[in-house]
């Protein structure tokens, strides 16, 4: 059975709960986990845009430089565009250097192409180059 003294004095001590300062570190530490937590998705998501701006660009290389010998003539020249208000392009076609092949009368030309695509980024201004070789009717 249980001591009336004890029920009394139960009565008459503390309540149970939490005291201010433990509520106050509780709520410290969630606020350090969620501000971790914001940070962490903050950079996930900055990445995740670098990637897709990366991305973009090297499919609008690929494209260009594909384009490069069927619908595009390849003569030495330097020429700059734009795919639309985000990204533009700078294309650069040299011949290669003949000092190393033979005396012999070569029926094609030998043409290296250098395209930069470039963008804004929140950072500043991002580049792609991509590179590349075409054979060309002499």
């Amino acid at each position: 059975m249980i001591n009336p003294s004890f029920i009394r004095a139960a009565r008459c001590g503390r309540e149970g709960g939490f005291t201010l300062l433990e509520t106050l570190v509780a709520l410290s530490v969630l606020a350090i986990s969620l501000g971790v937590t914001y940070q962490v998705f903050s950079s996930a998501l900055q990445g995740s845009t670098l990637a897709d701006d990366y991305a973009q660009a090297s499919m609008y290389a690929d494209s260009h430089l594909a384009e490069i010998g069927k619908k595009v003539h390849v003569l030495p020249a330097i020429s700059e565009g734009a795919y639309n208000e985000r990204y533009s392009w700078k294309l650069e076609v040299q011949p290669l250097d003949r000092s190393n092949s033979r005396a012999v009368v070569e029926t094609v030309k030998r043409y290296q192409i250098v395209l930069n695509v470039y963008w804004h980024a929140k950072k500043g201004q991002r580049s792609i180059r991509a590179t590349t070789f075409r054979l060309a009717r002499a």
